[in-house]
């Protein structure tokens, strides 16, 4: 998880970097060690500015020289000037980036780039590019010990697992999960503590319901059903979300001879679903999986065109299923 980090420890800090990918906590945690890094507490209103587009007031910040320290840090976020939308701004950057000072050290930290963007691969030349991907769920345990360890709380790897399963959300929620967690427990986190306190997400629901029907448990798959639908859930996004957990388990049933870990790179998933589909799949036949996520498709079309309300559809759908 520290690997960018490690990267500008051995190789020395550049002037550039763009810093992109989902997990958001991830960026903003290498952007605070790096502003602690080189901008001393007393000067960092002076020496830091942040932008989100305006590439005049970026170019203009990122040409000032910095007020009684070596460096100024500018963090623009979500600019766009990474893919197509912002031609202009893309070329102003790009004409006027060359003649940034030594001084200035800027991160682009965006959610959507393109490759083949002129701005991105001037980036890769005079800087450095990184991807910040979802850590592994080893990576995740280990996070997920040590910030509960840092709060003087104990959790097992079991648990922590747990965690992740019920979450299955980016490292913010899974932070502030943790957070209600801490304050609540004693001592030690246990299971009974994070099925009480933790938020269970949408894909979570959604894998127990369709555990449940692969089980042919009736009365456990409605049970998760209604969850979901006191929770707010639209039935149209359940049914949606259970095709796609019908096609995921498809998928990793179809590659199950290639082993878990090169399944969820494949896939691009976490390890512990690729682990639970495969669980799952054992109670399915690939024809069966097709046949469910056509069935999906034609409810999908049934709802949208007014043939059948969303709430029965779904509960005839979970009920042939279970049968």
């Amino acid at each position: 998880m520290s690997n960018f980090l490690k990267q500008i420890e051995k190789n020395g800090l550049k002037n550039f970097y763009l810093l992109y990918g989902t997990e958001n906590y991830l960026i903003e945690h290498y952007i605070n060690q790096i502003k602690k890094k080189i901008i001393p507490d007393d000067f960092s209103d002076m020496n830091f500015n942040f932008f989100e587009e305006n590439a005049t007031a970026i170019i203009n910040s990122a040409m000032a020289l910095p007020f009684m320290n070596q460096y100024r840090l500018i963090i623009v976020k979500d600019s766009g000037f990474f893919y197509s939308g912002k031609k202009n701004a893309t070329e102003l950057i790009f004409d006027n980036i060359a003649d940034f000072p030594q001084s200035s050290i800027i991160i682009f930290w965006e959610s959507k780039i393109d490759k083949r963007n002129k701005l991105y691969k001037k980036i890769c030349e005079i800087g450095e590019a990184f991807e910040i991907k979802t850590p592994s769920d080893k990576e995740l345990i280990k996070w997920i010990k040590k910030v509960c360890n840092a709060a003087d709380k104990n959790i097992s790897d079991e648990n922590a697992l747990l965690i992740l399963k019920t979450t299955m959300g980016d490292m913010n929620f899974l932070k502030n999960e943790l957070d209600k967690l801490i304050c609540y427990c004693d001592k030690e986190i246990c299971a009974p503590d994070i099925n009480l306190l933790c938020t269970k997400t949408i894909e979570a629901g959604i894998f127990d319901l369709v555990a449940a029907i692969g089980n042919k448990n009736l009365k456990l798959a409605l049970e998760h059903y209604n969850n979901l639908i006191f929770l707010k859930e639209q039935p149209l996004m359940i049914l949606t979300m259970i095709a796609r957990q019908f096609t995921l388990i498809l998928q990793v049933k179809t590659f199950a001879q290639i082993g878990e870990n090169s399944i969820a790179q494949k896939l691009g998933i976490r390890s512990f679903i690729v682990n639970d589909c495969l669980r799952q799949a054992q109670n399915f036949s690939c024809e069966k999986l097709i046949s469910a996520i056509k069935e999906c498709s034609k409810i999908d079309y049934k709802i949208k065109t007014g043939q059948i309300t969303d709430k029965l559809a779904l509960e005839t759908l979970i009920v042939k299923y279970c049968n």
